[in-house]
């Protein structure tokens, strides 16, 4: 089970950082990878995954994955590491708002 999820997460973080490379660039290609390893740092175990999991009621948390998520997006889309970076910072203060909600509905 952990080599799957490891696995499957390597292979799509792959495939992404190669669209990204050939639509964009290398730098932005790299931070992809870097993103991409850091969720496989998540998923290699069960219990680390449950953990992970666990985290996504911290605003901080959700304000990060806004962060890489919408770094891949924009880059995906053929823009450079420096407009890919300016729209990974708007999409992270709409995750911590994200995150914020998220955190007061679950200590009601």
């Amino acid at each position: 089970m952990k080599n799957l999820l490891v696995f499957t997460a390597a292979l799509t973080t792959g495939l992404t950082a190669y669209t990204v490379y050939t639509n964009s660039s290398f730098l932005s290609a790299l931070a992809v990878v870097f993103l991409g390893a850091l969720t496989a740092h998540g998923l290699r175990t069960k219990a680390v995954a449950w953990g992970s999991l666990k985290l996504l009621q911290q605003p901080h948390i959700i304000a990060l994955i806004a962060i890489g998520l919408g770094f891949i997006y924009i880059s995906m889309e053929g823009f450079s590491f420096w407009p890919s970076t300016y729209f990974s910072v708007a999409t992270a203060m709409i995750g911590f708002a994200i995150g914020i909600t998220v955190y007061g509905i679950w200590n009601v």
